[in-house]
C-alpha cells in the first residue's frame, strides 16, 4: 500500500512561493516596508528581513545576526572538533 502525502506535506512550487511573496510585498508596500529573502553565506540558513523601503533600514530579521553568528561559531568549532573537548 503506497503512503499518501497530505497537501500540508507537499512542497510549494517556486511560482507559488513567488506569488505569495509578491502578495505580501504588495500589502507591505502600503506601509513602506518590504520583505526580503536571502541565504546567509556562512551558515547557509534562510534569512527573512523586514526593510523600511524609504530608508533601507532593516526593521527586523529572522534569524537575527546574533543567532547567525552563534550558529557559524558552533559550526566552526565542530569542524575543528573542539566543541565537546573543552572543559567548562
Amino acid at each position: 500500500m503506497a503512503e499518501q502525502k497530505s497537501p500540508a506535506d507537499a512542497k510549494p512550487s517556486a511560482a507559488s512561493l513567488q506569488n505569495a511573496v509578491d502578495t505580501i510585498n504588495k500589502s507591505l508596500k502600503q506601509n513602506e516596508t518590504s520583505m526580503q529573502f536571502s541565504i546567509d553565506r556562512n551558515t547557509k540558513a534562510d534569512v527573512v528581513q523586514m526593510v523600511d523601503t524609504s530608508t533601507g533600514e532593516v526593521i527586523s530579521q529572522y534569524p537575527s545576526e546574533v543567532t547567525l553568528a552563534i550558529s557559524a561559531a558552533i559550526s566552526q568549532d565542530m569542524k575543528r572538533g573542539v566543541l565537546l573537548n573543552q572543559k567548562a
